[in-house]
């Protein structure tokens, strides 16, 4: 009765998900428990009707275990390692500022989340001294010195080819511009090589 149960509650959620998404990565975890106990019940099931699957089923288990554990080991080592530096970019501007005018990368001037979480270090950083404007790529035109904060922006394409127009080149990475969790700075006048 568990198992019907259970199978009811998935395809309702599968069936008003096509009709209102709400399959996003971090919500997939509320089906472990459930997905837990049909596996369980169905391997329960094998065991008492198909005795000859016994073992097949401890060796496919068992496999499963392995790689589930070498899999937890690297998400652990990952998240040891972050490769978004928000922080360390912000402070890259911090310590750099000077006379430039800094800028954070957004796709409208009147994106929210985009100005509260591209501003956060920055102004925390600098004591609120810092005021970082919105750069539009094809749109914003730059001052002859600014620097360019650069975080998780999908429209790469489109800045890469602003910052070549500006003459800007980056002088501080996290990670390659087209990795979903890039965080750069970008400088559009020579800062000398030993203040990288």
């Amino acid at each position: 009765m568990l198992t019907v149960a259970i199978i009811a509650y998935v395809l309702s959620v599968a069936l008003i998900d096509h009709f209102t998404p709400m399959s996003t990565q971090r919500n997939y975890i509320a089906l472990v428990p459930m997905c837990s106990i049909l596996s369980a019940q169905l391997v329960y099931l094998l065991h008492v009707y198909k005795p000859a699957l016994r073992f097949p089923l401890m060796v496919i288990f068992a496999a499963l275990a392995i790689f589930d554990v070498f899999h937890s080991l690297q998400a652990v080592r990952a998240k040891r390692a972050p490769v978004a530096d928000w922080k360390g970019a912000a402070q890259f501007i911090v310590d750099h500022k000077g006379e430039s005018s800094v800028y954070y990368v957004t796709n409208s001037e009147f994106n929210k989340w985009r100005a509260l979480t591209s501003r956060f270090y920055i102004e925390r950083l600098s004591g609120g001294g810092i005021d970082a404007k919105p750069f539009v790529p094809g749109k914003t035109k730059l001052p002859n010195q600014a620097l360019i904060f650069f975080a998780q922006y999908p429209f790469v394409d489109s800045f890469e080819k602003a910052m070549i127009d500006a003459g800007a080149h980056e002088v501080f990475a996290a990670k390659p511009l087209h990795d979903p969790f890039s965080t750069a700075v970008f400088y559009n006048k020579q800062i000398p090589k030993g203040d990288q």
